[in-house]
């Protein structure tokens, strides 16, 4: 029988145990999505801020990245929060305890960042853009109220910017971890896509084909709104991703599957994302192109692309351990809040001085790894602060005599690598 909330596993499925590729994977992609966010301010399209310079080629790299930055993290979050059912007791006992941890760990970060982080990315952005001259003392709880419920009944929601992956992956959490409650269905839908996604040509082509078809039937009406109560294309995308990599964190051939079609995969990826990178050599290349031809590739290089992410990463990143690994899967998620809110502030900052363009991103990079270095270094020593960044509260310290009680370590499971926030 498929592992359910009871615990079982069939042969096909192997115990949870902490997946290092899956660490590298993720901390690569936040990576990745930090840099994508300074190659905004130097990029050809309009965003908070941006540079007196403009470097035409970074348009390219990022529509090329586009397909699968993201949906990549959907995936391994999916698989992360597989592992945290485990908790799980039998009958469904605790599925409303998890959801509230999961509510607990993402929707604090998301109201601090929405309330600390997100305006003084706004203000700046007035400041330069539409030449505001009120202090943010003064515009910080104008913004705030602006964004209150009013008595009439409407609200206009706060902006959250880059943190609205959070909300998406809260929702898709409680959406995955309702299963939970139905083990049969959760049990059909793990042998159905199972058997699917378990051979060679099943991973590459079944997948595919859907988010083909997504790309086709839904994009061209609605686009990519990036809020969660409408944007029904991205839904399509994103919770299949989240939800199969829920669905088959355990299943052994579909891991091993991913694994053996890397080196076919790359070649796709390659041909799609080359296909992506000429459409985008237009004076303005678009961020998600709506030519046919476009779309296709945009298609096709979303899943090959996570294919071979994840087949290199099984590879050669799974045996990879060591102190790096430990820190920066703590610290990775921190960075991730702080790193958008850092860059504007620096960008304007470094506005002024009129550096040439290569010294003015390298200026920029280095002001926001150390800012989310240092910003990490003080939360985490901060315990009231720490859930405000996704941090798991400092366990507290029991007095010096008090007398330690022995621990059964038979019962404890080591947990596999923490969900993508």
């Amino acid at each position: 029988m498929a592992q359910t909330n009871l615990g079982r596993f069939a042969p096909d499925e192997t115990p949870p145990g902490r997946r290092n590729d899956l660490d590298w994977i993720r901390i690569g992609a936040f990576a990745l999505l930090i840099l994508y966010h300074l190659a905004m301010y130097f990029g050809p399209w309009s965003w908070h801020l941006n540079s007196r310079g403009t470097v035409d080629w970074l348009g390219v790299a990022m529509v090329a990245s586009n397909p699968w930055r993201l949906g990549l993290l959907f995936l391994v979050s999916g698989v992360a929060v597989r592992h945290m059912t485990r908790k799980v007791g039998d009958g469904g006992q605790g599925v409303g305890g998890l959801m509230s941890e999961r509510s607990r760990r993402l929707l604090l970060p998301l109201l601090f960042g929405a309330v600390v982080l997100v305006p003084p990315q706004a203000y700046l952005e007035q400041v330069v853009n539409d030449g505001l001259a009120a202090s943010y003392l003064a515009f910080w709880p104008r913004f705030l109220l602006e964004h209150v419920p009013q008595l009439d009944g409407t609200w206009s929601p706060p902006p959250l910017n880059h943190l609205w992956f959070i909300s998406y992956i809260w929702a898709y959490s409680l959406i995955a971890v309702a299963l939970l409650w139905a083990p049969r269905l959760l049990e059909a839908l793990q042998a159905r896509l199972g058997g699917a996604l378990g051979s060679g040509a099943g991973v590459l082509v079944v997948p595919t084909l859907y988010l083909v078809t997504a790309r086709f039937a839904l994009f061209p009406t609605f686009g990519v709104t990036n809020h969660l109560t409408w944007d029904p294309y991205n839904h399509a995308t994103s919770l299949a991703l989240f939800l199969t990599g829920f669905l088959l964190a355990f299943r052994t051939s579909f891991w091993a599957s991913v694994e053996r079609v890397r080196w076919p995969a790359l070649l796709i990826a390659t041909a799609a994302t080359a296909m992506l990178g000429v459409d985008a050599l237009r004076p303005v290349p678009q961020q998600h192109p709506a030519a046919v031809a476009a779309m296709a590739a945009f298609a096709v290089a979303q899943w090959s692309t996570i294919v071979t992410v994840l087949g290199f990463g099984r590879r050669h990143l799974s045996a990879l351990d060591g102190p790096a690994l430990v820190y920066l899967r703590e610290a990775v998620f921190p960075f991730y809040l702080l790193h958008q809110t850092i860059i504007v502030i620096a960008a304007y900052a470094l506005r002024p001085l009129d550096l040439p363009l290569p010294l003015e991103a390298l200026g920029l990079l280095a002001i926001t790894l150390l800012g989310c270095v240092a910003g990490f270094e003080a939360v985490r020593r901060t315990p009231w602060l720490g859930p405000c960044l996704g941090l798991r509260p400092s366990p507290r310290r029991r007095p010096a005599d008090a007398r330690a009680r022995p621990v059964d370590l038979t019962l404890r499971q080591r947990s596999s690598i923490p969900a993508t926030k």
